[in-house]
């Protein structure tokens, strides 16, 4: 989170209540209870920073390959290594935080997985 632009997602590690789940973003790093007051909170950063001898020499996203090869086949675009696509032909690493956000404050989502919730981070 320091040695470049970055933006990552901010999730406490467990909830008593839907309403006390607390998922976020965050453009630097966070102190372990950001989210919440009596929960561990986890960054997630969204790129890392290869640094050899003090000198950033290489910016890359976060996800893992096999979740970059199921995002292109379940979204039917071409994944780019940084930033955002156009969303038709393109998606990239910033599309997949936008759309996490925005599926943690789903209310399908919280009422689905309400029980892996309580438990921590459920695969989906």
């Amino acid at each position: 989170m320091l040695l470049g632009p970055n933006i990552g997602l901010m999730a406490s590690t467990s909830w008593t209540t839907p309403e006390r789940f607390s998922v976020n973003v965050s453009d630097r790093p966070i102190e372990m209870k950001t989210g919440t007051h009596d929960r561990g909170t986890t960054l997630f950063p969204l790129y890392v920073y290869e640094a050899v001898m003090g000198e950033v020499v290489e910016r890359r996203h976060n996800l893992s390959p096999e979740f970059v090869q199921r995002w292109c086949r379940a979204t039917r675009t071409d994944f780019i290594p940084a930033g955002f696509g156009d969303l038709e032909t393109t998606s990239g690493p910033d599309d997949v935080l936008r759309w996490t956000y925005a599926l943690c404050h789903s209310n399908i989502y919280r009422d689905t997985f309400r029980a892996a919730l309580a438990r921590g981070f459920p695969l989906m």
